[in-house]
């Protein structure tokens, strides 16, 4: 009856065991998402280590059409939320009334939350980074860039040259009708803004050109199937509250700041710019 006991006690430590195992998994494999890391850019802008479906950083992730926050399983016109059919026929983000629906226009030039693949899919703190945030990210004053494999898919490491903090951007492709194309030898990844001289989305295209990564800026219509790589929001603030005669930075100003985490924000007379960040700043009384 003793030694029964003791085996029933066993399997009960080893399946309790196995079920904190298997919870610890599933919330590693939960938390690679939403995870970032701040690679000391100049603009504070803290990128997401995989992609959005991804549960890597060299996962495969989900494709979206722009302006689209779930995948599916074709990419066209005639199925692309924001426009009835066809490119002339836009719904929404349309600056010229050539290709809106029987002429509409609304002059959106970039994603609102609710067409943020990122903002939708991860929560109000992530978005699709901007044409200007990718250009940094892939600036050789800041970062260095290498061609390589994670997981098994062939992408780009980028590191910063300031801390050494890396992420990585694999080459998965796009997906047009339901095909996906050139996987392992380009990367796509949305901007989320509008190129108005086209109906097409700006994206950044990752490519490896004579075992070099080289990166272009490129236009491609809407409805494709693109990779999306958050990044953290970063939330502008206003305070008005500084007393005349105070000094900001060694001027007397009656301007406004942000103090957050021993940094303090870029000020202007009216609001802090997102992104904008100016180290030790004193704000004493005259």
């Amino acid at each position: 009856m003793v030694t029964k006991i003791t085996i029933m006690n066993m399997k009960t430590k080893f399946f309790f065991f196995l079920a904190l195992v298997l919870t610890f998994l599933g919330t590693q494999k939960l938390n690679a998402q939403n995870t970032f890391v701040d690679l000391g850019l100049p603009s504070g802008t803290l990128w997401a280590t995989c992609n959005v479906g991804a549960d890597s950083p060299g996962g495969l992730g989900t494709y979206f059409a722009w302006g689209e926050t779930s995948g599916k399983t074709s990419y066209t016109w005639s199925n692309y939320k924001h426009s009835n059919g066809t490119n002339s026929s836009l719904t929404k983000y349309c600056t010229d009334e050539i290709f809106g629906d029987n002429g509409f226009t609304d002059g959106l030039t970039e994603l609102q939350p609710e067409d943020d693949a990122a903002t939708a899919n991860w929560g109000a703190d992530w978005q699709i980074p901007s044409d200007a945030q990718f250009k940094e990210l892939l600036d050789d004053n800041y970062t260095t860039k290498e061609w390589t494999t994670q997981n098994g898919y062939k992408g780009v490491m980028i590191t910063s040259k300031s801390n050494g903090h890396s992420i990585f951007l694999p080459a998965l492709g796009y997906k047009l009708d339901n095909t996906a194309k050139y996987v392992g030898e380009y990367g796509y990844y949305w901007s989320r803004l509008l190129d108005t001289s086209t109906t097409n989305a700006l994206n950044l295209l990752l490519y490896l050109l004579v075992d070099e990564c080289d990166f272009r800026y490129q236009v491609y219509d809407r409805f494709f199937g693109f990779c999306v790589r958050p990044v953290r929001v970063q939330e502008a603030h206003t305070i008005s509250d500084i007393p005349n005669g105070w000094k900001v930075n060694g001027s007397t100003t009656s301007g406004t700041y942000q103090a957050k985490g021993g940094d303090v924000l870029h000020f202007t007379p009216k609001n802090i710019p997102a992104g904008k960040r100016i180290k030790s700043i004193k704000v004493v009384k005259k």
